[in-house]
């Protein structure tokens, strides 16, 4: 299956009765199950979700087939992908994906290329992108606005601000 999103991650099981906890990365996190089934890493092992409630910044969820603490403990760990395709479309180019951001070319305000974004990170402190520049080391940087002011999808283009 080509063009898989991860969209969470199973982070340990919740109860006695076969609830997951859930690191959703969606924007509204009790709608990870709204995507449709949820894939591995390789688009197999599809699981149907049905979100029951949060336990903090996670999210709770009944998985089909999945009855006993023990069956949902062995899932702890497991990304969970949706096909691209499941995504709703986006009506401007302000808004995009951060599926969308890796593999954008990283310019200066000038228009030069620098190199490439490589990767979206978030370790809890905010989003981070690890920029493959073409000159030097890779390096991650915080993605904020005052670091990166433009993303043009169009262009496929995202513009790194001058530092001082």
């Amino acid at each position: 299956m080509d063009g898989l999103i991860l969209v969470g991650v199973i982070v340990g099981a919740q109860g006695l009765k076969g609830r997951v906890k859930i690191k959703s990365f969606t924007q509204a996190p009790e709608q990870i199950g709204a995507y449709g089934p949820l894939f591995d890493r390789n688009g197999q092992q599809p699981l149907s979700l049905r979100v029951t409630g949060a336990s903090g910044s996670l999210v709770v969820a009944a998985i089909e087939d999945c009855r006993t603490r023990n069956q949902a403990e062995a899932l702890k760990g497991r990304e969970l992908y949706i096909p691209a395709a499941a995504l709703p479309q986006l009506e401007d180019d302000e808004t995009y994906y951060w599926s969308e951001l890796v593999g954008l070319k990283v310019v200066d305000a000038a228009g030069r290329e620098l190199g490439s974004v490589a990767a979206v990170h978030n370790y809890g402190a905010g989003d981070m992108l690890e920029i493959a520049f073409a000159d030097k080391e890779s390096q991650f940087l915080p993605f904020t606005h005052a670091v990166f002011p433009q993303v043009n999808r169009r262009a496929r283009t995202i513009t790194l601000a001058e530092s001082e």
